[in-house]
């Protein structure tokens, strides 16, 4: 009822003519004050710190329109820009030597504030266990999301730290959230192996599809013009165009990169035509093991070391195969981290998109080159069943052997069939990972945590 109520008070502003000041400034505060008030937790907003930095400000922005949204944070110095339709609040880090994120600003705030509902994001850093200390507090209802941290695959990182802080905190707070949110079915399977007894809520990430126009579009909003070059349209400069095979995520080893390399290394009578595009920020290190590892499968490789597309330059310093190679020779490309404009033309200008990854709750980037009519390649270890059964990708099992025969397979289609798997799948996403969609799905969820009635039909109980 409030929620139509904001949306009849904007159309008679916009359509009706204006309210005097003060009618106006008191239907406001009004309205605003009847909305549910939601405090967000996420451990950082750095743009280079992987999917929750990008997938919780989206969330936030269309839940603004039904409540009162506020983001709290840990200070990043690269924070990603979040609309002025969501407050947020960033607080300075603490013990910079404790790698659990502990920011007793943070936690004061967390003390003195009201709320209706809190959703805390990520698991094993503090800023969740503050969320839940507040909750507690106060007799509030609180969400977890885990953002993936309970996958199997992610558990066997860190693993006995993870452990410690399960027994010292983690597992406890767990078990005192009034509902646990995953992003996909496989996800909710993990968190009942791990033991968790909560209601679970399956709501999936939603994606801005303003944001990812269909390759070959022009951009919407904000003057963005189509002809803006990125990484891979800068390597289309020479007379032998190769085919784009790209890799945009976090450099990491649960991501699966050493099976990639292992499988390119197979794929000989495909090289003349495609080159594999690696793009990411390092984490870890686990880059340099990569440049290692393709110059002992004998794999030339190129890096990216200006970050300007409109004049972005290569070298291939550190390749050991050869002193001096050009683009047209380069097998791979480290193109670097990119984002925003930059990212999506990635996504648009590529021929096929893969992520052979071990573990992943949802994997953000699916949907994104989905979204942009690039096919994906996608393991079992990522909820993505659907790209097989609407013919827009390939889910296949994890390692070497079975990407090596995936990617055989779809490297041998032409670019016409290749297009149309690419119209599925930003069908796919259409049809059910709008972020419209998903803020109401989220929206259900917290009244139900409210109310504990009438749970929604993706709700799940022990």
């Amino acid at each position: 009822m409030l929620h139509c109520a904001r949306k009849l008070y904007f159309y008679y502003v916009h359509h009706l003519g204006k309210l005097p000041t003060r009618l106006l400034n008191i239907s406001r505060c009004f309205i605003e004050r009847s909305l549910m008030l939601v405090k967000h937790i996420i451990p950082s907003l750095s743009a280079s710190s992987g999917g929750p930095a990008r997938s919780v400000p989206l969330l936030c922005v269309a839940l603004a329109e039904y409540a009162n949204i506020d983001i709290l944070t840990v200070f990043s110095s690269d924070e990603v820009v979040i609309p002025d339709s969501v407050s947020v609040h960033s607080f300075l880090g603490s013990y910079s030597r404790l790698p659990i994120g502990c920011s007793i600003a943070l936690r004061e705030h967390l003390m003195r504030i009201n709320f209706d509902v809190i959703n805390a994001h990520g698991l094993w850093l503090m800023s969740t266990h503050y969320a839940v200390k507040s909750a507690s507090k106060l007799n509030k209802p609180i969400v977890i999301s885990p953002r993936g941290m309970l996958e199997p695959g992610a558990l066997q990182f860190s693993r006995w730290k993870k452990q410690l802080a399960g027994w010292l905190w983690q597992n406890r707070d767990l078990q005192r959230s009034t509902c646990i949110h995953v992003t996909s079915p496989m996800e909710a399977d993990n968190c009942r192996k791990y033991g968790l007894k909560n209601p679970i809520a399956v709501v999936p990430n939603g994606i801005d599809l303003d944001e990812y126009s269909l390759k070959g579009s022009l951009f919407p909003k904000d003057g963005r013009e189509a002809g803006k070059e990125s990484v891979l349209t800068s390597l289309k400069t020479s007379t032998i165009q190769k085919r784009k095979l790209l890799f945009l995520s976090r450099i990491h080893p649960k991501k699966g990169l050493t099976y990639l390399l292992e499988a390119w290394a197979q794929l000989k009578p495909f090289h003349d035509e495609w080159q594999l595009v690696i793009a990411g920020n390092d984490d870890g290190g686990h880059e340099a093991a990569l440049k290692r590892l393709a110059s002992k499968l004998k794999l030339r490789w190129i890096e990216s070391f200006n970050q300007s597309t409109d004049n972005r330059n290569f070298t291939s310093k550190n390749n050991t195969l050869e002193s001096d190679i050009n683009v047209e020779e380069a097998l791979i490309v480290f193109a670097g981290p990119l984002f925003g404009d930059e990212k999506v033309k990635a996504y648009q200008d590529a021929d096929l998109f893969v992520l052979p990854t071990l573990s992943e709750n949802f994997g953000m980037v699916v949907p994104e080159a989905l979204a942009c009519g690039t096919p994906v390649i996608t393991t079992k270890g990522a909820p993505w069943h659907e790209l097989t059964e609407t013919e827009s990708g390939w889910w296949i099992e994890v390692g070497t052997e079975p990407l090596r025969a995936c990617l055989h397979e779809a490297l041998a289609k032409s670019t016409v069939e290749l297009n149309e798997m690419g119209l599925r799948g930003r069908k796919l996403v259409e049809d059910n990972y709008s972020i419209a969609s998903v803020a109401k799905q989220m929206m259900q969820v917290y009244e139900w945590c409210l109310t504990q009635k009438n749970p929604p039909k993706y709700m799940s109980f022990f």
